[in-house]
């Protein structure tokens, strides 16, 4: 990876490699307490500055459950106005704090949750971007003969592929095949059905050996209603039928189907 422009890292799931973003969090903290902030500034502070330092080491490796433990530990003790490691009354759970706002919480950031989202980012573009150097570089020596999406990885890869693997395991919950010509979505085993549970057809497979959607189009690039309603359950059937085909067969292509704030 050194080659791509990442960083490297030895002993990766050690406490002690990211030691530096503990301490550089501990090091605005202590700059900023005894100042008599205001719990609004100490909320901007919180956001703009302790969560938004280790936003480059987030997006590139996976933090230990006990180094972000620690990260919202310092920000839940510096919010709640804590000096010299005195200890205050927390008198409401930091999850509860990190929900939305109009949920009810105070809009902070859950390190944990935040440095899979960054490392999701990361495998998206792998994804997105097939042909970037950076994708043919790692797909060369972590999946030459096969699929991102479908590709068991060694434990023993690299710090930073770890990371990406990590991110590729949410975007895997999210994503979803737009349908073109259908040669590239498999009919049992991909997402390609829009609705607000799963994505994949309900049916089973039984011996049906039609294995890719495009078999379940005619020639004009419409669905084969014959087809359809032979192989699947009603549910199936009225979901396809609301997928719009491509009469001019485009290729198949992969999409985020939730909305941005990650709802369906």
């Amino acid at each position: 990876e050194r080659y791509l422009g990442l960083p490297t890292v030895v002993g990766r799931g050690k406490d002690g490699t990211f030691k530096y973003v503990k301490d550089s969090a501990k090091g605005k903290v202590s700059g900023w307490k005894g100042q008599g902030l205001s719990k609004m500034a100490r909320e901007v502070l919180v956001k703009s500055g302790l969560q938004s330092t280790p936003t480059f080491t987030m997006s590139c490796f996976q933090l230990t459950k006990k180094m972000c433990g620690k990260l919202s530990s310092i920000s839940s003790n510096f919010w709640w106005g804590a000096v010299n490691d005195e200890k205050k009354v927390h008198w409401i759970a930091w999850d509860k704090m990190c929900t939305r706002k109009h949920e009810g919480g105070l809009g902070f950031r859950d390190p944990k949750v935040f440095n899979q989202a960054l490392l999701a980012k990361q495998a998206w573009h792998l994804l997105d971007c097939p042909q970037s150097l950076c994708t043919r570089l790692l797909r060369a020596k972590y999946f030459p003969h096969g699929n991102l999406l479908d590709t068991v990885f060694p434990a023993n890869s690299s710090a930073v592929w770890k990371g990406f693997v990590h991110g590729l395991e949410l975007v895997k919950k999210g994503i979803i095949w737009r349908v073109g010509d259908g040669s590239l979505i498999k009919t049992w085993r991909d997402a390609w059905i829009p609705r607000g549970h799963n994505l994949q057809p309900v049916t089973p497979k039984r011996n049906c050996r039609l294995n890719w959607v495009a078999n379940f189009l005619d020639e004009h690039g419409a669905w084969n209603m014959q087809r359809l309603r032979e192989h699947f359950w009603d549910m199936d059937v009225r979901g396809i039928l609301k997928i719009r085909t491509s009469p001019g067969n485009g290729q198949d292509f992969l999409a985020w189907f939730p909305k941005r704030s990650g709802q369906v």
